[in-house]
């Protein structure tokens, strides 16, 4: 099959890890995955005419942006970032990351993921977002999400649901 996407096309959700001689996961790392480098994702995008996309940072590298920056950086900006980041970042980190090309904040809401599910603890971190113009990533089901959006309404603050909130389509009689 062959087809040609519109000049400029975006990929907007994928994760990078290693090589790990440069990039090592930590030894406390939520799962340990197979190589899928920034230059392996490079030749697919190629491949496929995707010149942008959206690296998600994964939870096997945790608050641990580089990865991601470094791509960034390697990609002259034509890639963006999500990143994960500790409830205790700084303000000049948060610029930091928005100055490397990060362009949203992930919440991972699904319970066997590290960090906080509790929206009310998060608000804070939310409202400090929201004021440098970066969006909030929610990835988490529906039932989970739902609380977390609930409690920023009041926040002027783009969200992002990951994943389309997992449904479970599976569940259907149908399927």
């Amino acid at each position: 099959m062959s087809f040609n996407l519109p000049k400029g096309s975006w990929d907007c959700h994928f994760h990078i890890y290693g090589p790990f001689d440069r990039f090592p996961l930590p030894e406390d790392a939520a799962y340990h995955p197979e190589p899928a480098t920034f230059k392996q994702m490079l030749e697919l995008h190629k491949s496929l005419g995707i010149e942008h996309g959206v690296f998600v940072q994964a939870v096997a590298y945790g608050s641990d942006n580089f990865i991601i920056l470094d791509a960034i950086e390697q990609s002259n900006f034509n890639y963006r970032g999500i990143a994960l980041v500790d409830h205790d970042i700084t303000d000049e980190q948060l610029i930091e990351l928005k100055h490397g090309g990060i362009c949203g904040i992930r919440f991972n809401m699904m319970g066997h993921l590290p960090g906080s599910h509790d929206p009310q603890a998060l608000r804070g971190l939310v409202e400090r977002v929201a004021k440098l113009g970066l969006h909030i990533q929610i990835h988490g089901k529906i039932e989970d999400i739902f609380p977390a959006i609930e409690a920023w309404q009041d926040i002027d603050v783009d969200i992002v649901i990951d994943h389309m909130a997992r449904p479970n389509l599976l569940d259907s009689q149908d399927a």
